[in-house]
């Protein structure tokens, strides 16, 4: 399936009051009361890499008492030599010996009464065996690495001498400085990657979406040496589909959601129309960045936090919880083991966490320590208050318009650096500091990201010009790197191997079959619903309907259709999603300068029902349509779950309806029963950022609620990912789907094997087919073509790596 990837893990907070390694024993393995002891999980047999499988459960279940301010047990697990060193009790590990280490003992739960960590979260078998296998594996360690921390990093902007040129042929001031970095890691760089490959990472990259065969033919034609620059330039313009594909990667930042915890209580609003248009005109991230903190119409959602429901901890209030995005997001700072105490991972002290909350509040906030009040009224300030003051007397709003321009300040180095490097990250796989919310951690090579942080501030925080910076490197040009050529010491060569998102897997899967999504969230108001059935004016251009739930009745709906020539009448229910509700369009019909056209006139297609059979659609009989104490002069039954389309004739420009629920369903739910309707151009490929995730997305890695910031998605291939993909439903009948549609596009049966292989291997690899894979794919489609063959077809390409992967 997908192979294994990197994961870079955040670390978690040191809430855990564990005590690892408190108390030795003898160092020996100890019996239980009985003699027996439990089973040791065997030692991982992979290479265990210190930064991805170590320190974060050393960083969970350790540091905050074997750190450099507690030291329990005078044991301290700071450097290697530290570790080495053991505590009080004598050795801790026995380097090479995994099994007769103490620390195994004592996790595993060999010593009677002394499991650790004491209290918190145990350790996992795998946990355990990779613990076994770094210790068998020689401890490595990375050089220099020291969880103590250090002083705090100058967040003032550097700005370095862009090498020369000389006889390198490189222009691009990154490929300059990474030409000094290769010479000193003994790297010679190979040749960059062929168009094709080059095309298809770039479109993935900047768009989300897998180029099509004509446009991936015309670049692989062209001749131009500027080609691969334009193409980028290009893309980057593409203002619709780079704003489709970048809104999942915002959302995660910004835990932007549709509707799910918080929407309740109207603790929580969404800011997607003013994220999606703020990335269709790439506004300059300083003032992307300031509308965010400092609110306007319509991005109030991401400072405003969640109400949690019950009682939870002080450090997740809404104004706490503000701190902590803020400064993770912007400035890759984590304050969340700060929001309950001084910190044990890093400087950030409770006083700096609740000086930032503070700016959000409308009343001087106690400091909580621990959930115990400390009496102490918290400071009004910035984490670096050397960029300048807040006015702890001015009103709340004033002190968010202040914070934002202390934050978004030429002055605040790290506020470049932050997100340069978090574009490198998501065009590199790797972070020019790892993690990416460590940003006072030492980057592989200092010059590059000091001087992407100032030239993204000398180009008026133009973050298209960054990305284009990046994408047009050689750097970015190279061949990829498998994540089992890393070592602990980091070491860029390349750009790493990534596999799709959640979301671009599922749009590239559409693209492969042309089966899309159907419905898509509502954005509308804080709860995520619209009532009325009308589209609100601000609408998103890639999302053309009109939407609504009605309650019992019937809604209007009128929807201008004058630039599209598909229409898709769409009804939904709101039960268990398995019983279809029947509703109704009465005096469904399209109007222009000609008249009015019902759409009983017009033939229609069935485009949702997983089994291809129509739905079940009703015309009013001897020219009257009545249901329950509505009359109409004609209309349209639907069952919930279908979607009825209609090609528009030339001269419409208006569509118009009634919408409403069949009195039988009423009945069945009491009265109560809430309608949800939609009215969509076909000719738009909604996204899979557009929708609900389903799970197929959760099990690739999106996150059902976004709770939490998300700013890397985990890599690792998972058993959940494997059972999804070859058993899950989701992708199943997507695949049934498609299979009907290549079947229906190819009706010369003289050549449609062939023609069908090899559009099937251009959409999904850019590329014909190998002789071999020829031969297979043939076999598999049958003669005549089998829709089950073609069937199986898809699903083997869109299972091979080389679909999977960005590469």
């Amino acid at each position: 399936m997908y192979l294994q990837m990197k994961a870079t893990r955040l670390p978690a907070c040191g809430i855990l009051l564990s005590v690892c390694l408190l108390a030795f024993g003898t160092g020996q393995n100890t019996p239980d009361k009985q003699g027996s002891q439990p089973a040791l999980p065997p030692a991982s047999e992979k290479k265990v890499n210190f930064s991805k499988d170590i320190r974060p459960i050393l960083e969970r279940s350790c540091l905050t008492c074997h750190g450099a301010q507690q030291r329990m047990g005078g044991f301290q697990i700071d450097t290697r030599e530290l570790f080495l060193k053991g505590g009080a009790s004598g050795p801790a590990v026995l380097e090479g010996d995994g099994e007769n280490s103490l620390l195994i003992s004592l996790v595993a739960g060999r010593v009677p009464g002394k499991i650790m960590p004491l209290t918190g979260t145990k350790l996992t078998a795998e946990e355990i065996g990779l613990l076994r296998g770094w210790i068998d594996q020689g401890l490595d360690w990375v050089g220099g690495f020291s969880f103590s921390a250090g002083e705090k990093r100058s967040i003032q902007p550097r700005r370095p001498e862009i090498p020369s040129t000389g006889n390198s042929g490189l222009s691009n001031p990154i490929d300059l400085f990474l030409q000094e970095y290769f010479k000193e890691n003994g790297f010679t760089p190979p040749e960059p990657v062929s168009d094709r490959v080059f095309a298809r990472r770039v479109y993935l990259d900047i768009i989300g979406l897998l180029p099509i065969k004509a446009e991936l033919e015309d670049f692989l034609a062209d001749k131009h040496p500027d080609k691969r620059e334009r193409l980028v330039h290009t893309l980057l313009s593409d203002n619709k589909r780079y704003a489709e594909h970048w809104l999942t990667f915002w959302n995660d930042l910004l835990r932007n959601q549709y509707r799910g915890t918080g929407y309740i209580d109207g603790g929580r609003t969404q800011i997607t129309h003013w994220l999606l248009q703020s990335l269709e005109e790439n506004k300059p991230y300083n003032q992307f960045v300031s509308e965010l903190i400092a609110p306007v119409t319509g991005s109030e959602g991401f400072s405003k936090g969640i109400i949690w429901r019950g009682v939870v901890n002080a450090s997740q209030v809404p104004e706490m919880q503000a701190a902590q995005n803020i400064s993770q997001v912007f400035m890759g700072i984590n304050l969340k083991c700060a929001s309950c105490h001084d910190s044990f991972i890093n400087n950030w002290k409770l006083a700096d966490s609740y000086g930032l909350a503070s700016v959000f509040s409308d009343h001087p906030l106690e400091m909580v320590r621990c959930n115990a009040p400390t009496g102490k009224i918290s400071t009004v300030r910035f984490l670096y208050p050397e960029l300048g003051e807040i006015v702890a007397e001015t009103p709340s709003e004033k002190r968010r318009v202040q914070l934002a321009q202390i934050l978004t300040s030429e002055e605040n180095g790290q506020f470049t650096r932050t997100i340069v490097n978090r574009l490198w990250a998501k065009f590199m796989g790797h972070g020019l500091i790892e993690p990416v919310d460590d940003m006072e951690g030492e980057p592989w090579y200092s010059n590059l990201l000091d001087y992407l942080a100032v030239d993204l501030s000398d180009n008026g925080y133009d973050l298209h010009k960054t990305m284009e910076r990046i994408l047009t490197s050689r750097a970015y040009q190279l061949p990829s790197v498998g994540m089992d050529e890393m070592e602990d010491r980091y070491v860029f060569k390349g750009p790493s191997m990534r596999r799709m998102t959640a979301e671009q897997f599922v749009d590239a899967v559409s693209s492969l079959t042309g089966v899309w999504q159907l419905l898509p969230q509502n954005f509308f108001e804080k709860d995520g619903r619209n009532q009325g059935g009308q589209a609100p004016e601000d609408i998103h251009s890639s999302v053309r309907y009109a939407s609504g739930r009605i309650h019992q009745g019937s809604a209007t709906v009128e929807v201008d259709v004058s630039d599209i020539k598909t229409l898709r009448l769409v009804v939904t229910d709101d039960r268990d999603g398995k019983h279809p509700t029947r509703a109704f369009w009465a005096n469904p019909r399209l109007i222009g300068a000609q008249g009015e056209l019902p759409l009983t006139q017009l033939d229609w297609q069935n485009t949702n029902s997983a089994d291809g059979s129509l739905p079940s659609v009703i015309t009013g009989q001897d020219g009257s349509f009545k249901v329950g104490d509505f009359d109409f002069d004609y209309g349209l039954y639907v069952h919930s779950k279908s979607a009825l389309t209609f090609d528009i004739p030339d001269g419409y420009t208006k569509f118009t309806a009634e919408a409403g629920l069949d009195p039988e369903t009423l009945s069945e739910d009491g009265g109560e029963m809430n309608l949800e309707f939609y009215v969509l151009s076909e000719e738009e490929s909604l996204r899979a950022a557009f929708v609900d995730t389903d799970p197929l997305m959760q099990a690739l890695g999106r996150s059902r609620n976004r709770e939490q910031v998300i700013t890397t998605r985990d890599s690792l291939a998972t058993t959940l990912q494997a059972l999804e993909m070859t058993n899950g439903e989701t992708l199943d009948t997507v695949l049934k789907k498609g299979a009907r549609s290549w079947l229906e596009n190819y009706t010369t049966e003289s050549d449609s094997q062939n023609s069908i292989v090899d559009e099937i291997f251009w959409q999904a690899l850019g590329r014909e087919p190998t002789q071999d894979e020829r031969k297979t794919a043939l076999a598999v489609a049958g003669s005549p073509v089998q829709q089950e063959g073609i069937e199986d077809l898809l699903w083997i390409v869109s299972m091979l790596p080389e679909f999977q992967l960005i590469y």
